[in-house]
C-alpha cells in the first residue's frame, strides 16, 4: 500500500465533524486568550495576518471536506457555504476580541486575512478533497458489494 493510500484510509476512519470541532476549538483559544499571554516577538512582520489567513483556511477546508463527504467530489454549494460560514466565525471573533476587554482588540484586518484564507486555500486544496473523497467513496462501494 502506498503512502497516499495510508493517508487517506487514515482520513476515512476519521470521525465525521471532529475534525472541524478540533479546529474551531484550537482558533478560539488562540484567537480569544488574553493579550499577555500572547508572544510579543514575530517571526516577522505581519506575521499574525498569515496565522489568522492560515487558521481559516484550514477550517474551511476541513468544513468543505467535511460537509462533502459522502460525495464524490466537491460540489459548489457546500463548498461555497463552508467558506461564508469560515469568514462569518472570523467576524464573530474579531467583535469578541473588541468587546471581551482581555487586552484584545477587534481588527478589520485580521479579519480581511480571516477572510483571505478561508476563500484561497480551499479552493487551491479542492484537487487533494477531491482525491481523498473519490478514494473513501470508493472505498465504501467496494465494502458493501457481494
Amino acid at each position: 500500500m502506498n503512502s497516499t493510500r495510508i493517508l487517506t484510509d487514515m482520513v476515512s476512519r476519521i470521525p465525521r465533524w471532529s475534525l472541524t470541532v478540533a479546529i474551531v476549538i484550537t482558533i478560539a483559544i488562540l484567537t480569544l486568550m488574553p493579550s499577555d499571554e500572547m508572544p510579543d516577538a514575530m517571526p516577522w512582520p505581519h506575521f499574525d495576518k498569515v496565522a489568522h489567513a492560515m487558521m481559516f483556511g484550514a477550517l474551511a477546508t476541513v468544513l468543505v471536506f467535511d460537509t462533502c463527504r459522502h460525495r464524490p467530489k466537491v460540489r459548489l454549494r457546500p463548498a461555497i457555504t463552508s467558506m461564508v460560514i469560515s469568514i462569518l466565525i472570523g467576524g464573530f471573533i474579531e467583535i469578541l476580541q473588541q468587546h471581551m476587554q482581555m487586552g484584545r482588540s477587534g481588527d478589520v484586518a485580521d479579519f480581511a486575512a480571516d477572510a483571505a484564507g478561508a476563500i484561497i486555500m480551499p479552493l487551491i486544496l479542492i484537487p487533494v478533497i477531491n482525491y481523498i473523497l473519490r478514494y473513501i467513496n470508493d472505498k465504501s462501494t467496494d465494502s458493501t458489494r457481494p
